[in-house]
């Protein structure tokens, strides 16, 4: 059975490794981080836009938090973050292409400048969209989580994974440096450059490959289905390169159908 690695934080990694599984490979979870909320004081006037870069945004929120802000515009990096949103029940939801550069342009192209944005991030975060937004509008940063990163990589998953090349699935560009840093550190660094790579955005393979991860395939959408048909895919392909005698019966089955 293929052996797929996800480095996520925690909850999500469980999330991802119950659906590797219906898809008949082997999950190995290597959790990076551990998310906690944190409950600031939210602006009490309304802005033009919410700004989500990731789905803990919201769910960080307390309930009456959460029933104040959904009336207001929310502008989303992407389809994860968007279906988050629509379950917690927000009205209006701008969904950006998948990254911080194609989330900007969308604001950029929608509210005029100066005006008051509101960027619900967490701690620490990457500054892409600060630097894009904050020098054209009146952006207020509220940190609602805090993300707390592994000091290893953890050794159960070391100990588990038995392929020299795996299957690796990428969601952010955070857990994949986290990732990377920390699988360097070990004894298995060679993983890091044999593995499969599949990642969410043309970003993070843009990263993975400067790394030196040369094996590195793109989820054709930002989206977690997107990425394990990629998946599927990918083993599919590596399988008949294996045992070739697969692929003959494969193209025999096409002639015959």
């Amino acid at each position: 059975m293929k052996q797929v690695l996800i480095t996520r934080n925690r909850s999500d990694a469980v999330e991802t490794a119950k659906k590797v599984a219906d898809c008949g490979f082997e999950p190995i979870i290597a959790p990076l981080f551990d998310i906690f909320p944190i409950r600031p004081d939210l602006p009490q006037d309304k802005p033009a836009g919410v700004i989500a870069t990731s789905r803990y945004s919201l769910l960080s929120l307390t309930t009456q938090d959460r029933t104040r802000l959904k009336s207001w515009p929310l502008y989303t990096v992407g389809p994860a973050t968007a279906a988050t949103a629509h379950m917690l029940g927000f009205e209006t939801i701008h969904q950006g292409s998948g990254d911080a550069a194609g989330l900007a342009a969308l604001i950029l192209k929608d509210l005029p400048p100066q005006a008051p944005l509101l960027f619900l991030t967490g701690e620490p975060h990457r500054p892409e969209i600060e630097q894009a937004l904050g020098p054209v509008f009146q952006l207020t940063l509220c940190t609602v989580y805090r993300s707390v990163a592994c000091e290893a990589f953890p050794a159960e998953a070391l100990t588990q994974l038995k392929d020299p090349a795996p299957f690796w699935l990428h969601f952010s560009l955070k857990s994949a440096e986290r990732a990377f840093t920390l699988i360097k550190r070990t004894q298995q660094a060679p993983i890091f450059e044999k593995a499969r790579h599949l990642a969410l955005s043309p970003v993070i393979a843009q990263k993975i490959r400067e790394w030196g991860g040369t094996d590195c395939t793109i989820a054709h959408q930002p989206t977690m289905e997107s990425l394990l048909l990629s998946l599927k895919q990918s083993i599919e392909a590596s399988s008949l390169e294996e045992y070739p005698a697969l692929a003959d019966d494969k193209a025999e089955q096409n002639t015959q159908e």
